[in-house]
Protein backbone atom coordinates (compact mmCIF):
# COMPACT_ATOMS: atom_id res chain seq x y z
CA UNK A 1 0.00 0.00 0.00
CA UNK A 2 1.27 3.47 -0.87
CA UNK A 3 1.36 5.11 2.08
CA UNK A 4 2.78 8.67 0.68
CA UNK A 5 0.37 11.72 0.47
CA UNK A 6 1.88 13.92 -2.78
CA UNK A 7 -0.42 16.71 -2.00
CA UNK A 8 1.44 17.55 1.32
CA UNK A 9 4.05 20.49 0.90
CA UNK A 10 7.71 19.12 2.77
CA UNK A 11 8.48 22.28 2.70
CA UNK A 12 5.55 23.15 5.38
CA UNK A 13 7.47 21.22 7.95
CA UNK A 14 10.62 23.21 7.79
CA UNK A 15 11.47 25.36 10.92
CA UNK A 16 11.70 29.11 10.42
CA UNK A 17 13.18 29.50 13.86
CA UNK A 18 16.72 30.72 13.30
CA UNK A 19 17.61 34.72 12.83
CA UNK A 20 19.22 36.45 10.07
CA UNK A 21 22.83 35.35 10.05
CA UNK A 22 22.26 31.62 10.71
CA UNK A 23 23.03 28.80 8.72
CA UNK A 24 20.19 27.42 6.41
CA UNK A 25 19.76 23.60 7.74
CA UNK A 26 18.78 22.86 4.46
CA UNK A 27 21.60 24.18 2.35
CA UNK A 28 23.99 23.26 5.12
CA UNK A 29 22.96 19.52 4.65
CA UNK A 30 23.23 20.18 0.52
CA UNK A 31 26.73 21.74 0.75
CA UNK A 32 28.06 18.91 3.19
CA UNK A 33 26.91 16.37 0.19
CA UNK A 34 28.33 18.91 -2.57
CA UNK A 35 31.56 18.64 -1.03
CA UNK A 36 31.83 15.21 -0.62
CA UNK A 37 31.21 14.47 -3.90
CA UNK A 38 33.68 17.24 -5.24
CA UNK A 39 36.73 16.15 -2.98
CA UNK A 40 36.21 12.48 -4.31
CA UNK A 41 36.40 13.43 -7.97
CA UNK A 42 39.62 15.81 -7.18
CA UNK A 43 40.79 12.29 -5.10
CA UNK A 44 40.12 10.28 -8.80
CA UNK A 45 41.57 12.73 -10.76
CA UNK A 46 44.90 13.24 -8.05
CA UNK A 47 45.56 9.47 -8.74
CA UNK A 48 45.34 9.21 -12.61
CA UNK A 49 48.89 9.98 -12.66
CA UNK A 50 51.64 12.00 -10.24
CA UNK A 51 51.11 14.92 -12.24
CA UNK A 52 47.58 15.10 -11.76
CA UNK A 53 48.60 14.83 -7.96
CA UNK A 54 50.60 17.83 -8.36
CA UNK A 55 47.75 19.85 -9.67
CA UNK A 56 45.43 18.87 -7.24
CA UNK A 57 47.97 19.86 -4.29
CA UNK A 58 49.35 23.00 -5.92
CA UNK A 59 45.98 24.66 -7.08
CA UNK A 60 42.86 22.63 -5.61
CA UNK A 61 40.23 25.28 -5.55
CA UNK A 62 40.54 25.42 -9.54
CA UNK A 63 40.53 22.12 -10.11
CA UNK A 64 37.48 21.90 -7.69
CA UNK A 65 35.94 24.34 -9.81
CA UNK A 66 36.76 22.77 -13.45
CA UNK A 67 35.96 19.10 -11.92
CA UNK A 68 33.03 19.89 -9.62
CA UNK A 69 31.50 23.84 -10.16
CA UNK A 70 32.89 23.26 -6.29
CA UNK A 71 32.67 26.47 -4.76
CA UNK A 72 34.02 26.88 -1.11
CA UNK A 73 31.61 28.29 1.25
CA UNK A 74 32.62 32.23 2.56
CA UNK A 75 35.45 32.76 5.02
CA UNK A 76 36.75 29.07 4.45
CA UNK A 77 40.68 29.20 3.41
CA UNK A 78 41.15 25.49 2.21
CA UNK A 79 44.79 23.71 1.07
CA UNK A 80 46.07 20.46 0.82
CA UNK A 81 48.80 18.97 2.41
CA UNK A 82 50.37 15.37 0.57
CA UNK A 83 53.29 13.14 1.41
CA UNK A 84 56.23 13.55 -0.90
CA UNK A 85 56.94 10.32 -2.65
CA UNK A 86 59.56 10.70 -5.63
CA UNK A 87 57.16 10.17 -8.53
CA UNK A 88 55.35 13.08 -6.62
CA UNK A 89 58.85 15.00 -6.27
CA UNK A 90 59.66 14.53 -10.18
CA UNK A 91 56.27 15.73 -11.22
CA UNK A 92 56.72 18.54 -9.61
CA UNK A 93 59.85 19.35 -10.71
CA UNK A 94 58.10 19.01 -14.03
CA UNK A 95 55.07 21.41 -12.87
CA UNK A 96 58.50 23.85 -12.03
CA UNK A 97 59.48 24.17 -15.72
CA UNK A 98 56.24 24.73 -17.13
CA UNK A 99 54.55 27.04 -14.94
CA UNK A 100 54.72 31.14 -15.26
CA UNK A 101 55.94 31.66 -11.23
CA UNK A 102 55.24 35.30 -11.57
CA UNK A 103 51.46 33.93 -12.51
CA UNK A 104 51.81 31.95 -9.36
CA UNK A 105 53.50 34.03 -7.22
CA UNK A 106 50.56 36.43 -7.94
CA UNK A 107 48.09 34.12 -7.58
CA UNK A 108 48.70 33.57 -4.01
CA UNK A 109 50.59 36.88 -3.21
CA UNK A 110 54.06 35.38 -2.43
CA UNK A 111 57.47 37.24 -2.40
CA UNK A 112 60.33 35.23 -3.68
CA UNK A 113 61.59 34.35 -0.14
CA UNK A 114 58.45 32.51 0.55
CA UNK A 115 57.90 31.43 -3.29
CA UNK A 116 61.26 29.80 -2.30
CA UNK A 117 60.49 28.35 0.72
CA UNK A 118 57.75 26.59 -0.36
CA UNK A 119 59.12 25.09 -3.25
CA UNK A 120 62.11 23.74 -1.51
CA UNK A 121 60.41 22.21 0.87
CA UNK A 122 58.87 19.72 -1.77
CA UNK A 123 62.33 19.18 -3.60
CA UNK A 124 64.24 18.35 -0.28
CA UNK A 125 66.82 15.49 -0.76
CA UNK A 126 65.48 13.61 2.27
CA UNK A 127 61.98 12.40 2.27
CA UNK A 128 61.40 12.90 5.62
CA UNK A 129 61.78 16.38 5.32
CA UNK A 130 60.02 17.21 2.17
CA UNK A 131 56.70 19.04 2.79
CA UNK A 132 53.76 19.65 0.24
CA UNK A 133 51.23 21.79 1.25
CA UNK A 134 48.53 24.25 -1.03
CA UNK A 135 50.10 28.08 -0.34
CA UNK A 136 48.12 30.16 1.63
CA UNK A 137 47.58 34.00 0.39
CA UNK A 138 49.93 36.18 1.79
CA UNK A 139 47.93 39.26 0.96
CA UNK A 140 47.00 40.64 4.47
CA UNK A 141 43.56 42.57 3.26
CA UNK A 142 43.07 39.00 1.78
CA UNK A 143 39.25 37.93 2.01
CA UNK A 144 38.55 35.70 4.05
CA UNK A 145 41.46 37.33 6.07
CA UNK A 146 44.55 34.68 6.81
CA UNK A 147 44.10 35.87 10.72
CA UNK A 148 41.05 36.86 13.28
CA UNK A 149 40.79 40.59 13.25
CA UNK A 150 41.82 41.93 16.20
CA UNK A 151 39.00 44.34 17.29
CA UNK A 152 35.81 42.00 15.79
CA UNK A 153 33.68 41.34 19.06
CA UNK A 154 30.18 39.58 19.80
CA UNK A 155 27.41 41.72 19.40
CA UNK A 156 24.73 40.68 21.88
CA UNK A 157 22.27 43.24 20.99
CA UNK A 158 22.01 41.81 17.23
CA UNK A 159 19.27 39.75 18.49
CA UNK A 160 16.68 42.84 19.55
CA UNK A 161 16.92 42.77 15.52
CA UNK A 162 16.80 38.78 15.14
CA UNK A 163 20.19 38.82 13.80
CA UNK A 164 22.86 36.47 14.90
CA UNK A 165 25.21 38.09 17.45
CA UNK A 166 28.06 37.26 14.95
CA UNK A 167 27.89 39.76 12.56
CA UNK A 168 30.14 38.94 9.22
CA UNK A 169 31.63 36.27 10.57
CA UNK A 170 32.98 34.71 7.54
CA UNK A 171 35.36 38.15 6.63
CA UNK A 172 36.56 38.45 10.68
CA UNK A 173 37.26 34.81 12.37
CA UNK A 174 38.35 32.54 9.13
CA UNK A 175 37.99 29.12 9.20
CA UNK A 176 41.83 27.22 7.90
CA UNK A 177 40.58 23.70 6.81
CA UNK A 178 43.96 21.46 5.90
CA UNK A 179 42.81 18.24 4.17
CA UNK A 180 45.16 15.49 3.07
CA UNK A 181 45.10 14.38 -0.39
CA UNK A 182 45.59 10.21 0.04
CA UNK A 183 48.44 8.91 -1.62
CA UNK A 184 47.97 7.02 -5.00
CA UNK A 185 47.24 3.13 -4.50
CA UNK A 186 49.68 0.81 -5.97
CA UNK A 187 48.75 -1.32 -7.85
CA UNK A 188 48.61 -4.99 -6.64
CA UNK A 189 48.61 -8.93 -7.39
CA UNK A 190 44.99 -9.58 -5.99
CA UNK A 191 44.74 -13.11 -7.23
CA UNK A 192 47.86 -14.45 -8.69
CA UNK A 193 47.13 -13.36 -12.56
CA UNK A 194 49.07 -10.26 -12.37
CA UNK A 195 49.04 -6.46 -10.80
CA UNK A 196 45.62 -4.58 -11.78
CA UNK A 197 44.18 -1.08 -10.60
CA UNK A 198 42.79 -1.06 -7.00
CA UNK A 199 42.17 2.83 -7.22
CA UNK A 200 38.29 2.40 -7.27
CA UNK A 201 38.21 0.20 -4.37
CA UNK A 202 40.32 2.15 -2.48
CA UNK A 203 38.69 5.13 -3.08
CA UNK A 204 35.66 3.34 -1.62
CA UNK A 205 37.12 2.63 1.60
CA UNK A 206 38.66 6.34 1.93
CA UNK A 207 35.06 7.25 2.05
CA UNK A 208 34.02 4.63 4.43
CA UNK A 209 36.57 6.38 7.07
CA UNK A 210 33.96 9.60 7.15
CA UNK A 211 37.83 11.30 6.49
CA UNK A 212 35.75 13.39 3.90
CA UNK A 213 33.70 15.61 6.39
CA UNK A 214 35.87 18.06 7.70
CA UNK A 215 33.21 21.19 7.68
CA UNK A 216 29.80 21.86 7.25
CA UNK A 217 29.74 23.69 3.47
Amino acid sequence: MNMVNKDIDVNSFVSVAQLDGDESILAGLEGDNEWRNSWARLIGYAWMSPAHFVEAVVTPLDKLRELSNYTKPPGLILRIQAAVSNDVQNAFKTWLENADENEFKNKYNMDSKSYEKWKNKVLADNPEEREFITPINQKPTAKPNRKPKSDYAYNYDAHKEQKNGWEDLTSYLPTVVIMTMPPRPAEFDTNGKGAVNVSAFALADYESTVKTQPFTC
